[in-house]
């Protein structure tokens, strides 16, 4: 297993501010945007003008979108099939610029609870901490085999979709007992 700083394998670049529109070409993605490194708004609106000066700010697939300001950091991989998108400046954007490294498990990483404790104890800023660049491009990986990092991911996504699908069962049980609850109440009127 090799151990190396993101700045070794990755360019980091900070987001961009844009003013938002009714009509926009692009997706201005913003941590609101976002629940615990999920996607929380199913139908997001482009909002962004397509300018030159915008456009040198897409997001290309598998690009990492770190959450650095706040008290809620996470690591998400951006898909395309969103869109065109462009990251806030809430974010820093993370191209790895090596192949032996999986930009899933870069993110699987980067998330891990220790990992985003560390991250947030070098934190600068008492009213809004803020993960600096220096302090994200200086953060040590454990990359094992791609093999390895492969089985990682596997695993990781099957972990997600056990908890959606958990969450999904709880609703439906709340919503048979919640029926039940009112047959009975209904019955003794």
């Amino acid at each position: 297993m090799n151990v190396v700083k993101i700045k070794d394998i990755a360019s980091v670049s900070s987001g961009t501010y844009q003013k938002e529109i009714l009509d926009g070409d692009f997706l201005y993605l913003q941590i609101k945007d976002f629940t615990s490194s999920h996607l929380e708004k199913r139908e997001l609106n482009p909002t962004i003008p397509n300018t030159g000066s915008t456009a040198k700010h897409l997001l290309m697939n598998k690009d990492l979108l770190f959450a650095a300001k706040g008290t809620s950091n996470f690591c998400v991989l951006y898909n395309n099939r969103l869109g065109q998108a462009i990251a806030s400046t809430s974010f820093f954007i993370i191209r790895l610029t090596v192949a032996s490294i999986l930009p899933e498990f870069l993110c699987w990483y980067i998330n891990l609870p220790q990992v985003i404790k560390k991250l947030r104890s070098k934190a600068v800023g008492s009213f809004t901490p803020s993960i600096t660049k220096d302090i994200l491009m200086n953060l040590s990986v454990n990359i094992p085999s791609l093999p390895a990092q492969q089985r990682i991911v596997n695993l990781n996504q099957l972990r997600k979709k056990e908890h959606e699908l958990q969450v999904k069962l709880t609703e439906k049980k709340e919503q048979v007992y919640n029926q039940v609850l009112m047959n009975i109440l209904k019955s003794n009127q």
